[in-house]
């Protein structure tokens, strides 16, 4: 095998920027590291991302071009829906130009949203420190008469960190999803079963996914939506409104003194270092792109699907729908019975106040 590798720093926007070079490791006479060059010896006991990542910036010419300008003839981009996009865009510069160049794609998103695969790598370890995060929430909720811990966890679009580390703590109360609308108020809605629960444990754990606030039918935090660069929907935090809302909706309406503690953990979630079963997915994911691409496969992402190590075309995995949380679940099905958490709908007859609320 070569001794060195181009890698391409902060994803696809800089490809015809700048490059690193990645080495096994340095001589060992050799301690200062050359500038522009990464020794991978240890990197898998590592978060994050030694290349680095971003949003948005895709060009196909200039991303083309730096990669013809360098003479790189494989390319292995390690990403979600967005880097598949990417991807499926630039097999298709390539083939109109009649160039040659192998494009495989690594599934990693940690909201574990790709479709078609049963995981992608950096999901296991998320769940595990989700999990603590969710321990810390109920030692605080329960140090305090009617208290409220609430863990607010990585999941714009999708709750399967949400709904998978509350299943591993098992000291959940309520699970929010994007998934699933739900009223705040009303005498089904959210705030009125907290009362209740409050009223008859004294203590109550919320985990809630990032666009969990997308669920709320009677209240919207904002009339602007905003986007990042790549065009995706930034979610309001919904851990702050209730911070914010439920100790005032607890004094006015039943004259209880809330103790309410939020942690978002989010980007510790992204940091950590792999655990034991991401790091053993992430070296076969990564063993087996390298090896379709020796067998002559392009154009397609390596992932695992029902057990079994697949390849799929670009064109496919990026028309098929997001990886979401469905009701009929059996993980759903089952945190619904250890949480034992109502649907928070009223009837039709509940007319909110309200719907804008900032």
């Amino acid at each position: 095998p070569p001794r060195s590798t181009q890698g391409v720093s902060s994803a696809a926007s800089d490809v015809y920027k700048r490059q690193v070079k990645l080495v096994p490791d340095l001589p060992p006479n050799v301690r200062d590291v050359p500038k522009g060059t990464i020794p991978v010896v240890n990197i898998h006991n590592l978060g994050g991302t030694i290349l680095g990542s971003s949003r948005g910036g895709f060009n196909d010419e200039k991303i083309a071009n730096g990669i013809i300008k360098h003479e790189i003839n494989h390319i292995y981009a390690i990403g979600g829906d967005g880097t598949h996009r990417g991807l499926l865009q630039l097999s298709k510069y390539f083939k109109s130009k009649k160039i040659e160049i192998t494009l495989i794609g690594i599934p990693k998103t940690i909201d574990n949203d790709m479709p078609l695969l049963d995981k992608t790598f950096g999901f296991d370890t998320a769940v595990e420190v989700a999990m603590w995060a969710i321990q810390c929430a109920d030692v605080e909720a329960n140090s305090a008469e009617y208290g409220v811990g609430l863990v607010k966890v990585m999941g714009r679009q999708a709750g399967h960190i949400a709904m998978h580390a509350s299943l591993a703590n098992r000291d959940v109360n309520i699970c929010l999803l994007p998934e699933f609308p739900f009223d705040i108020y009303g005498p089904k809605g959210l705030m009125e079963y907290i009362m209740k629960r409050l009223k008859e444990r004294q203590h109550c754990v919320i985990v809630a996914a990032e666009g969990a606030a997308d669920g709320m039918r009677d209240v919207k935090l904002s009339q602007e939506v905003r986007k990042d660069p790549s065009g995706n929907i930034i979610p309001e935090d919904i851990g702050l409104f209730l911070k914010k809302e439920l100790p005032l909706y607890a004094k006015k309406n039943h004259q209880m003194d809330v103790t309410f503690k939020y942690i978002d953990p989010s980007y510790m979630l992204r940091a950590a270092a792999p655990n034991s079963s991401d790091k053993y997915l992430c070296a076969m994911l990564a063993e087996y792109a390298v090896h379709a691409a020796m067998a002559g496969y392009t154009n397609c992402t390596v992932g695992i699907m029902r057990a079994y190590s697949a390849l799929i075309p670009f064109d496919q995995i990026t028309q098929e729908s997001a990886n979401l949380v469905k009701y009929d679940d059996r993980n759903w099905q089952r945190l619904l019975q250890s949480t034992g958490q109502p649907p928070f709908l009223n009837d039709e007859s509940y007319k909110p106040l309200s719907l804008i609320h900032i």
